[in-house]
């Protein structure tokens, strides 16, 4: 519930509110659950090492194997991004309504919700984007030291369960075998040394676009899914698994949804932001700016990049 402001506030105790939600809101948001996030970005652009896995144990015989560890980079070159917001002078410093603490929280909302924004600009860039394998961030041709060829990039020729009547309207049945199958697909990964990658995984994340959120919400959540004239049990009722389904208009394909691996060791995303962080700036008391049009003006300032990095950490599920 908005907070409504009785007393007079000074722009610095406004600037403070906005602090106080943008950390708030970074708790809660879902980009932080599939991505590192390194806030203490020094330079113009920043190195990422993805190092091989280390050697399994083996039985020794005639002396050590010793196995060189693989490593490849990402690269992210911050960009520069800015959010201004101007109100008349009364309008910032008195609020009975609490409509105040309501632009405060929405303006706050803009710094997280552009991360959610560079993400989905990334993954549909997924299928022509090389990453340091030499195949597309989402592709059915990976392979990396000793892990045979791998696929995030799912159809109805890797899984029948993907093979939908209406791909952009899912039943709910559907879109619980087809998160089925890609949650379990995960399983099917190896590290570069050949050993199973993901034998851990317990907790995924499914993002898709608007058209899918009904069926896919029912999926994670009942026990009984109509089918036709009947109900069966849930594909996904005692999986084991902790499915989360996050809908969001940024996604504009109607025929795909994708899934990440929560817990995972190597994250699919990487946000950076450079140091000092959001900077809030402002033209308030005293200045020639309130002076000239009795109005103040509060800006935001960051250094950002975001990149796709782990593979083996999501898979694009299309369906048709």
């Amino acid at each position: 519930m908005a907070r409504k402001t009785t007393a007079a506030l000074s722009s610095k105790a406004i600037m403070g509110m906005i602090y106080a939600a943008i950390e708030g809101l970074a708790k809660a948001s879902w980009v932080n659950r599939i991505a590192l996030r390194n806030d203490q970005s020094e330079q113009k652009s920043e190195e990422y090492p993805l190092l091989s896995q280390t050697p399994q144990f083996r039985e020794w015989i005639a002396g050590r194997d010793a196995r060189r560890l693989l490593v490849e980079t990402l690269v992210l070159v911050n960009k520069k991004y800015e959010a201004t917001v101007e109100d008349f002078v009364d309008n910032w410093r008195f609020d009975s309504s609490g409509m105040l603490q309501r632009r405060v929280d929405g303006f706050a909302a803009r710094s997280e919700t552009h991360w959610a924004k560079l993400i989905c600009d990334l993954l549909p860039l997924g299928t022509s984007t090389l990453t340091y394998d030499g195949q597309n961030f989402f592709s059915a041709s990976h392979s990396f030291g000793d892990s045979g060829t791998l696929s995030n990039l799912l159809t109805n020729s890797t899984y029948s369960e993907l093979d939908i009547s209406t791909p952009a309207a899912p039943t709910a049945v559907e879109m619980a075998n087809a998160i089925n199958a890609a949650c379990n697909h995960f399983f099917s990964f190896k590290d570069d040394q050949g050993e199973p990658m993901n034998e851990d995984a317990e907790k995924f994340l499914v993002l898709c676009p608007i058209n899918h959120a009904r069926s896919a919400r029912a999926a994670v959540s009942k026990e009984l899914l109509a089918s036709g004239s009947t109900s069966i049990t849930n594909p996904l009722k005692d999986t084991g698994f902790q499915i989360d389904v996050m809908p969001t208009a940024r996604l504009t394909a109607t025929d795909r949804f994708y899934v990440f691996r929560e817990d995972a060791q190597i994250p699919a995303v990487i946000l950076q932001e450079k140091q000092p962080g959001l900077e809030l700036t402002k033209k308030a008391e005293g200045s020639d700016y309130e002076h000239d049009k009795d109005m103040w003006q509060f800006g935001a300032k960051a250094n950002r990049a975001a990149g796709l990095f782990g593979w083996q950490s999501a898979i694009q599920v299309v369906l048709n």
